[in-house]
């Protein structure tokens, strides 16, 4: 045993081994080796006044090292040495039962290292003492206890590691810097203060440690500080207590929960922060839990909880206890440990805060205690709380007493309603006031809440009724008096299937001490229904028929013997807020609904609906998308019209606007290029095609189309794109005959209607065309041309409205005939060609019958119809030549205008499941429109020629826009 008394100054060599060493008295100054005492032995003792400091090296520099059962006391310093700007550890601790005593006037520079399997104490001999060193726990088998004994002590340093911290004594012990540890923290009598200048002082026992209180306490004194650990043993009634205005995060981690275990006192006397649930690392959304898993929780007046908004729970053990009874507090997200099966919360005579939760155990308070629901949460409670004596305010959220399976819960004393806030439920309450702007909503849907005492429900409350497809209605059982003046009714549902045609009755209200007063209106936003009460001495009912007329109205629970069940209702209900054409043709229909089944469920869904909401309702059901989807394909039938005339355009020497890819097959001759001029192809005496036997061909094409609403139908967004390709040859000299097939997609959104539908097009058709020579060297040009195509549509409808909602869709066949022809007359002006044409054509498309895909009444069932119309076009054709350096270019543009005749509004007829046929119509085809078409021929080679193109149509509220790029070689 070596006994060193120091008041000079002890150092370790520089690169040496070691100062002084051995197991007997050593009274050397100054050490050969790097550290300034190295014990060895047991029980030294060193007294240190003085400087005991480490030597300079590359490593080592410890100021003392020690064996096991040493003591130091220190008034002096101890430092460990600089070794290229690092400190090295003041104190190595080695062995067990290891004292650190620490005098007025101790420092200690460097860490202090507890080794593997070591363990020591550090005590505060005077007051107001700080230890500024780090601690390093070194692994699992150290650990070091801090004693406050004697006097409080400050650690500003960080304790790490995997070691033990244990706590001692009765005074006080700060951690003011951000410990992190994982073996576990034993408090025992004393006080751990969790305090650090920027308010982020952290105590970490994270991995397999825990926190045990042993009638020790853990106090958070500045800003937030944060306790990270799994579990909290407070063995003999341990305690957590935060300053006013600062705040304790107990970390979980992520979707884990915080235990205790034992009796555990959060907050007493003045200590009014928070204690807060949090995720290791981070502030946002967390998901871990406070569970008192056995013993109590006994909390001041603070916050329990996790952070507001976020998944974490407080949750109680059958068995468990938190007790606010000293001060009160705040509890977050309320939770059974096992649901249905909670524990005790009590709290004097104090006010309890909840935000929300669900909550199965029992509430224990004096009469003078508060419970106050706030948020805007909802908190169900679904124990037995007759015996609650106190007082239960409901300031935001809604407060639920009694879920569908818990009709027993009760909830004692007096209830207050503030605005804003609801209360309901299926249980019993204590006496009840909803306050202005407060709402009673029975059970959690459908049901009863029972007041086991008087009911006042202010002026300017809200009573919420809600009605069953059974039926029954909610319902308030009153055992006292009902006090209603000035109250109001609001009707939240109706039966969906229940016809209110001869009008129904609901008992809502029975008070067997008595009704007093009167509702003073019933509250709906239905533009089809009339609402009114009737009462007697103990009850209050609601009386629910249509505004079409009020019969004398069907108890529900009493129906009367052979009352007729009508087959329609009654005519001119849904018309009568109607605005558009579309809107008064669906509702029309809507109000021959069959009143039984789906059609009932649809009908009475939109009984409940405002004006302005029906409306929209019907626009929604019309299936107009169904029409507008027929005049989209009228108006995509040009595309094969302009692929068969450009194609007999190019055939006799023209250059057609739209760009035709040509491969021709001629005896001893050399095909016509697609940019051969008219020049080129004329003749004396009629004008003969190319002498090719036949021509293959092919062009693709592509456009895009918006049309606006009108005042009936809504917008519509277009696009198709395919290609076309033939084969034609001369016939009779001087004809050119062809054959044609193409295939093209289109698609279509009416965004207005929610719908949106495609359609696959396949073609197949004919065209023929000729020229003949005039006498002034012009020419007049007939081109003509049939086609049918075949049109495979998808549809997909959402129909919503407030209280109803079905997704439709539809699979059907459509097909389309056109017959068209054109006359041009040919001017030939140098390289330019000038072509006056008029044309015709008629399109008809038949659509077949089909039945929409729903799951509700609203789908719908739709005739076959067919759409006929005619189109005439007026127009100019130019073409000219000119060189682009060593490449021909030809310069090509069509001005029309078109005119649409017959059939120019597309309609659709269709049925509601159970209801009559209506007939809706979509947006109307452009009866005038302007048609541009221009484009750009480049002869690349003799063989090759690169074609690019718009093409364009104007119109009132629409347009139409396509763009094309070609490379058309000839063979």
């Amino acid at each position: 045993m070596a006994n060193i008394r120091n008041s000079g100054t002890i150092a370790g060599g520089v690169g040496g081994s070691g100062g002084a060493s051995g197991s007997f008295g050593v009274e050397s100054t100054n050490g050969a080796g790097g550290t300034g005492i190295n014990l060895s032995g047991q029980r030294n003792i060193i007294f240190n006044l003085g400087t005991i400091i480490g030597g300079e090296g590359n490593g080592g520099g410890a100021a003392i090292i020690t064996r096991g059962q040493d003591t130091i006391n220190n008034a002096g310093t101890i430092a460990g040495a600089l070794n290229n700007g690092t400190r090295s550890a003041a104190i190595e601790f080695g062995g067990a039962e290891n004292l650190l005593n620490l005098f007025s006037g101790s420092a200690i520079l460097g860490e202090i290292v507890i080794n593997a399997n070591a363990t020591a104490t550090i005590s505060a001999v005077h007051q107001g003492l700080t230890l500024g060193s780090d601690v390093r726990l070194v692994d699992g088998t150290s650990s070091i206890a801090l004693n406050a004994s004697i006097t409080d002590l400050e650690l500003s340093g960080v304790i790490s590691g995997n070691g033990f911290v244990n706590v001692r004594g009765g005074n006080v012990l700060t951690f003011s810097g951000a410990s992190s540890y994982t073996g576990g923290t034993h408090i025992s009598e004393g006080t751990l203060v969790a305090n650090h200048a920027n308010g982020n002082g952290v105590i970490d026992a994270l991995g397999t440690g825990l926190i045990t209180l042993n009638g020790g306490r853990l106090h958070s004194a500045l800003g937030r500080s944060t306790l990270n650990s799994y579990l909290v043993s407070a063995g003999t009634t341990g305690t957590i207590t935060t300053a006013t205005g600062t705040s304790l995060w107990l970390n979980g981690g992520v979707g884990q929960s915080f235990s205790i275990e034992g009796d555990l006192v959060i907050g007493t006397d003045d200590a009014r922060g928070d204690v807060i649930m949090d995720v290791i690392g981070t502030n946002a959304a967390p998901a871990s839990t406070i569970t008192v898993a056995y013993g109590r929780l006994i909390d001041g007046n603070g916050t329990l909880g996790s952070l507001s908004g976020a998944a974490g729970a407080t949750r109680v053990a059958s068995g468990a206890k938190i007790d606010f009874s000293t001060q009160g507090g705040t509890i977050r997200n309320l939770q059974d440990a096992t649901p249905g099966h909670g524990g005790t919360v009590s709290w004097g005579n104090n006010q309890l805060r909840v935000n929300g939760g669900s909550f199965s155990g029992q509430f224990v308070s004096s009469p003078g205690g508060e419970l106050v629901k706030e948020s805007t949460d909802t908190l169900l409670l679904n124990g037995d709380n007759s015996g609650f004596t106190g007082t239960t305010t409901v300031a935001g959220g809604k407060l639920v007493v009694g879920d569908t399976t818990h009709g027993g819960a009760m909830l004692g004393g007096t209830i207050d309603v503030l605005s804003g806030a609801t209360l309901g439920g299926h249980g019993s309450l204590g006496e009840t006031t909803v306050q202005s702007g407060g709402i009673l909503s029975p059970g959690i849907s459908i049901g009863t809440i029972t007041v086991d005492g008087d009911l006042t429900l202010k002026p300017g409350s809200v009573l919420e009724i809600e009605i069953a497809s059974n039926g029954t209605s909610d319902r308030v059982d009153v055992a006292g008096t009902a006090t209603v003046s000035g109250s109001s009714i609001s009707v939240a549902t109706i039966d969906p299937e229940t016809s209110y045609q001869n009008g129904q009755l609901y008992h809502i209200l029975t008070a067997h001490g008595g009704v007093s007063g009167e509702f003073a209106s019933v509250m709906s936003n239905s533009a089809f229904l009339d609402m009114s009460l009737a009462y007697d001495d103990t009850t209050a009912d609601l009386n629910i028929c249509l505004k079409a007329g009020c019969p004398r109205p069907v108890d529900p629970e009493i129906p009367g013997p052979g009352t007729p069940e009508p087959e329609k209702p009654s005519p001119a209900l849904f018309t009568t807020v109607a605005q558009t054409r579309n809107q008064l043709a669906t509702a029309g229909g809507l109000d021959t609904l069959e009143q039984t089944g789906s059609s009932l469920a649809l009908y009475n869904s939109l009984l409940m609906l405002s004006a302005d909401e029906a409306r929209a309702a019907f626009d929604s059901l019309s299936g107009e998308a169904y029409a507008t989807a027929t005049g989209v394909l009228i108006n995509d039938s040009q595309f094969i019209r302009n692929a068969a005339l450009g194609r007999l355009q190019q055939a006799f020497g023209g250059a057609p606007a739209t760009p035709i890819n040509a491969l021709s097959y001629a005896e001893a001759q050399r095909p016509v290029s697609a940019s051969a001029s008219a020049i080129d192809a004329a003749a004396p005496v009629g004008i003969a095609p190319s002498q090719n036997l036949y021509t293959a061909w092919g062009y693709a094409y592509g456009a895009w189309t918006r049309q606006d609403s009108n005042s009936n139908a809504g917008s519509v967004k277009s696009s198709v794109g395919g290609f076309v390709t033939g084969i034609d040859g001369t016939v009779l000299d001087t004809w050119r005959l062809g054959l044609l097939a193409g295939y093209s997609h289109s698609s279509f959104d009416v965004n207005d209607r929610a719908s949106s539908g495609s359609s696959d097009n396949y073609t197949l058709g004919a065209y023929a065309g000729t020229e003949w020579t005039l006498n002034n060297g012009h020419a007049l040009a007939f081109r003509s041309g049939l086609a049918y195509t075949w049109h495979d549509i998808d549809m997909n409808r959402s129909v919503a409205f407030p209280g109803f909602a079905d997704n439709l869709t539809s699979d059907y066949d459509a097909g389309s005939f056109q017959l068209f022809g054109e006359l041009g007359y040919k001017i030939h002006y140098g390289k330019a060609l000038f072509e006056p044409y008029a044309g015709l054509a008629y399109v008809r498309l038949k659509t077949d019958g089909f039945d929409e895909k729903g799951q509700t009444a609203a789908t719908l069932s739709v005739q076959s119809d067919t759409t006929e119309t005619s189109f005439s076009t007026l127009g100019l054709r130019a073409s000219t030549e000119f060189g682009l350096g060593s490449i021909t270019a030809t310069a090509r543009t069509d001005l029309g205008w078109r005119h649409a005749y017959g059939d120019i509004t597309p309609v659709s007829t269709a049925s509601f499941i159970g209801s009559d046929s209506f007939t809706v119509s979509g947006l109307p085809i452009a009866e005038d429109a302007a048609l541009i078409e221009a484009g750009l021929d480049f002869k690349l080679t003799e063989d090759a020629t690169l074609s690019l193109s718009y093409n364009g149509q104007f119109a009132s509220g629409a347009k139409q826009n396509g763009f094309n790029a070609k490379l058309s070689v000839s063979f």
